[in-house]
């Protein structure tokens, strides 16, 4: 392993220690869906860095593009959900019931998702910076996960607004910046940091409205 396999190793366990600090803060916050959803998405992402930083072991072939493929479906499907736990964290700050635009906002971009990467998805193998991975072929959109982003970013200025923690909002726009950083340098880790760093601030966000609300409890769905 090189340096930059270590640092997705890294990336993993990271990633790791988040699901094991949101499975212990959500005993006390009563297992809300905002610590469901970053447990669940922040388990996929210890599967993705994992699979990153173990490919050059694992050797181009259909091993590892099987293996892969998971990393792709749970972008598409999940990395919108965030948009729920965003929305549901806002709505806990202020003790109102939680609005519809979030979860409406993450079907519509799952569907998106679906329809222009999940059903025409195509891996192909690339080697950067000395590491092995397969990623999608040419002509991919990122949209859903760019707008995912800016929905959170969105979220967590009307968050700070109301007087709530700032992390939520800090780490969207790290995340925002890092995801292009990626491209412009062509060293494949920066926006796999800025994901430990998205959901980080998401953990944070929920410990520090639940420890400002008196009762942390579940605010309700509602359609306006």
């Amino acid at each position: 392993m090189n340096l930059l396999n270590l640092a997705f190793a890294a990336f993993a366990v990271a990633q790791l220690a988040i699901v094991i600090a949101t499975q212990k803060h959500a005993r006390q916050d009563g297992h809300a869906p905002a610590t469901t959803i970053i447990t669940v998405i922040a388990l996929a992402l210890v599967y993705d860095n994992g699979m990153v930083a173990v490919g050059t072991t694992v050797g181009v072939g259909d091993t590892l593009a099987t293996l892969s493929i998971f990393r792709f479906v749970s972008h598409i499907l999940l990395t919108p959900i965030l948009l729920v736990a965003a929305g549901w964290l806002y709505a806990q700050h202020r003790g109102t019931k939680i609005s519809v635009v979030g979860p409406m906002a993450a079907v519509v971009l799952v569907m998106f998702g679906t329809a222009t990467e999940l059903l025409e998805l195509h891996l192909v193998p690339a080697t950067d910076g000395g590491i092995l991975r397969y990623t999608v072929g040419e002509g991919s959109s990122p949209f859903a996960a760019v707008a995912t982003v800016i929905g959170v970013i969105i979220f967590g200025e009307l968050l700070r607004r109301a007087g709530g923690p700032t992390a939520m909002l800090a780490g969207g726009v790290a995340m925002f910046v890092m995801a292009g950083v990626d491209p412009a340098i062509g060293f494949p880790f920066v926006g796999n940091l800025g994901e430990v760093i998205l959901m980080a601030t998401m953990l944070m966000t929920s410990r520090e409205i639940a420890r400002s609300t008196s009762s942390p409890g579940s605010p309700q769905l509602i359609t306006a």
